[in-house]
C-alpha cells in the first residue's frame, strides 16, 4: 500500500464535468492508494481510492458507516444533521444492516428479477414511448430516469396503477429531502398477496421515515 504524504484538502471543486470525479481526486488515486486529507473543520483523515484497500475497509468491522460514531467525517454541517438525525439503511453497521437487507434480500434473487423482467421491459417501452410520440424533444431525466426508478419499484411492491402518481410524488419528495408527507398515505392500497402484505407495508414506512416528517 502507498500512501500520499501530502494532505488534500476535502471537499475538493469539481472541473469541466459535474459527473465526473474532482481532479483532485483522480490524481491523488494516480499517486497512491490512500492520501492525507483535511475536513473544512480542520479534522484530519484519510481519502482511500485504491480497490484494494477500499475493499479492506468495506470488510473491515473497525470501520463505521454510522454517521453516529465518533470521528466520523462530514464536509460539511448540514451533511452532519442530515445523516444523524434519522440514520437510513446504509448508514447502518451490523447486525441491524444485515436484519434489514434479509428483509428484502429475496426480491433481488435471480428467479425474481427474471420474473419482474416483463413488467420492467413494459414501463421502459412506455417511457420511450411517450417520449417520441409526437415531440421533436423530451428532458431524459424527467420523462425517463427519474419515473422509471420509481415505478419499477411500484412494481416491485404491488402498488396498484392508480396509486403510481402518488408514489412517484412521495419518491421525489424523498430525493428532494422535503419533510412534508402526503395526508392520503395511511390510505395506500397494496395489491400483493396476504403473505407478503405487511413486509411490503413495513418496507415503504420504513423508507419514508428515513427523513424527519410533518404531517400536511
Amino acid at each position: 500500500m502507498t500512501t500520499a504524504t501530502t494532505a488534500l484538502n476535502l471537499p475538493a471543486h469539481y472541473g469541466s464535468c459535474p459527473f465526473s470525479p474532482p481532479p483532485a481526486y483522480t490524481d491523488a488515486a494516480r499517486e497512491a492508494a490512500v492520501t492525507r486529507a483535511v475536513l473544512p473543520d480542520g479534522t484530519a483523515c484519510w481519502l482511500v481510492t485504491g480497490y484494494d484497500e477500499v475493499r479492506a475497509v468495506l470488510a473491515d468491522a473497525r470501520f463505521s458507516a454510522d454517521a453516529r460514531t465518533p470521528g466520523f467525517p462530514f464536509l460539511s454541517a448540514g451533511q452532519r444533521e442530515l445523516a444523524t438525525a434519522k440514520p437510513s439503511f446504509i448508514r447502518m453497521d451490523d447486525p441491524e444492516h444485515a436484519r434489514m437487507r434479509r428483509m428484502v434480500s429475496k426480491d433481488f434473487l435471480v428467479k425474481r428479477i427474471e420474473e419482474l423482467r416483463p413488467g420492467i421491459q413494459d414501463i421502459v417501452d412506455r417511457a420511450v414511448d411517450r417520449m417520441t410520440e409526437a415531440r421533436t424533444s423530451a428532458d431524459l431525466v424527467a420523462d425517463f430516469a427519474l419515473p422509471i426508478p420509481s415505478l419499477v419499484i411500484c412494481l416491485m411492491l404491488g402498488v396498484p396503477y392508480e396509486d403510481h402518481d402518488l408514489f412517484q410524488s412521495l419518491s421525489r419528495t424523498l430525493l428532494d429531502n422535503r419533510t412534508t408527507l402526503l395526508r392520503r398515505l395511511p390510505g395506500l392500497r397494496l395489491a400483493v398477496p396476504a403473505d407478503q402484505l405487511t413486509y411490503n407495508q413495513d418496507s415503504i414506512v420504513y423508507g419514508l421515515c428515513a427523513l424527519p416528517v410533518t404531517w400536511a
